[in-house]
């Protein structure tokens, strides 16, 4: 099991083992309690536009999430942004 990692170069896509996370997927997810559960992974795209020398590119962002429920509240748990999360495909 390893950390979620958003690839360092210009794409900004969410990976696990280096390999890009699609949505639907499904992962076994290691918490920091040491429990582990089956989850199904989704993605935020989303894209901005930067500019190269005056020509202009767009740049997607994939940013891999679990539905969680937090005290009676829907939210979004974004895997890359805590490593102590560790996960493997199933």
């Amino acid at each position: 099991m390893n950390p979620v990692k958003t690839d360092q170069s210009w794409r900004g896509v969410d990976q696990l083992d280096k390999k890009d996370i699609m949505d639907g997927e499904r992962f076994r997810i290691k918490w920091m309690d040491n429990s582990i559960t089956e989850e199904l992974i989704k993605l935020d795209n989303s894209s901005y536009m930067v500019s190269d020398m005056g020509h202009p590119w767009e740049i997607q962002v994939r940013k891999a999430y679990i539905d969680i429920n937090y005290k009676g509240a829907k939210a979004k748990l974004y895997l890359a942004e805590n490593q102590k999360i560790l996960c493997e495909r199933i």
